[in-house]
């Protein structure tokens, strides 16, 4: 199937104004901005959820990569998949542990997934 999204990677941008966006290019190198998000970043309350919720949007074309390659990887096993590949399973850790980083420690300016 061919990807009908904007190609990885994406990266969150500080607009300066405490919003958010995800920037990317598409497959001509055209500069777009897939996604917007809702929040303020610079919030107290709140600013910590925006930026968590930015870099989980970022991360969106590598998770759909490392997905279809585990999907693939169970099609060759068949119904009895066993252990993935160590290094298949080092990426899935590698991704969770960068969306587990606490959003107050985790800076939303230029961060690339």
């Amino acid at each position: 199937m061919k990807d009908q999204h904007t190609p990885g990677p994406w990266t969150v941008r500080n607009n300066e104004n405490g919003t958010l966006g995800i920037d990317a290019h598409e497959l001509d190198g055209t500069d777009c901005s897939p996604a917007r998000i809702n929040g303020n970043a610079d919030d107290s309350v709140y600013g910590p959820v925006t930026r968590a919720n930015a870099r989980l949007i970022a991360a969106a074309p590598q998770m759909l990569a490392l997905l279809r390659e585990f999907a693939g990887y169970l099609q060759i096993r068949g119904s009895s998949p066993g252990m993935p590949p160590v290094e298949l399973l080092s990426r899935f850790d590698s991704l969770l542990e960068s969306l587990d980083t606490p959003p107050d420690t985790a800076e939303p300016e230029n961060e690339t997934r």
